[in-house]
């Protein structure tokens, strides 16, 4: 069943796939979202340090404090409120390079998703703490920054309908979609 609790599980298999079947792949890995649009043609301007993980969306995450209620809740008993929350990237749209996912899907091999719910907080947080990697940068922290300060890499969009897809591609294509995130 496809929902939203399976996107850690899904977010995994994206992960155990480059790892097992693209073993030779040296290059940009993106996970995102199916109703989010990316600035493909541009990708060049995030990814100029291979070490970097990349918030297309604009900037990381950092909350003080999970929530245990809402639709982003996690249990009490998977992260207690004594522990810190550490930075990460919204899960609708997040680029690294294949060796970090790689080295991030190595920590997820050894690691029970005990029914964990936040796939982004896992995978990039958790997960790339596990994995030793650096925290993950916003736009402004890469080159993108340099010449796009302001606008985001990818937007995740609402479009339900043919009608309402059929609209933003348009605007994507004339180059009238605002891309921009707020700090």
């Amino acid at each position: 069943m496809d929902n939203y609790e399976n996107l850690p599980l899904k977010t995994r298999l994206g992960y155990q796939f480059l790892a097992q079947r693209c073993s030779n792949y040296d290059g940009q890995v993106l996970y995102i979202d199916d109703d989010t649009f990316v600035r493909f043609d541009l990708l060049d301007r995030m990814f100029s340090d291979k070490s970097n993980i990349v918030c297309m969306k604009g900037y990381p995450i950092y909350n003080y404090a999970v929530s245990y209620v809402g639709k982003y809740y996690v249990w009490a008993d998977q992260w207690p409120s004594s522990h810190q929350v550490p930075k990460y990237c919204n899960g609708q749209c997040v680029g690294m390079y294949s060796d970090s996912a790689r080295r991030i899907y190595e920590a997820a091999a050894q690691t029970d998703l005990n029914d964990f719910r936040l796939e982004d907080f896992f995978f990039s947080g958790i997960l790339r703490k596990k994995a030793e990697l650096p925290e993950p940068k916003g736009l402004d922290e890469v080159a993108w920054g340099q010449e796009f300060s302001g606008m985001a890499a990818c937007l995740h969009t609402k479009a339900a309908t043919y009608d309402e897809i059929k609209k933003v591609i348009t605007r994507y294509q004339n180059g009238r979609l605002e891309m921009r995130y707020e700090q």
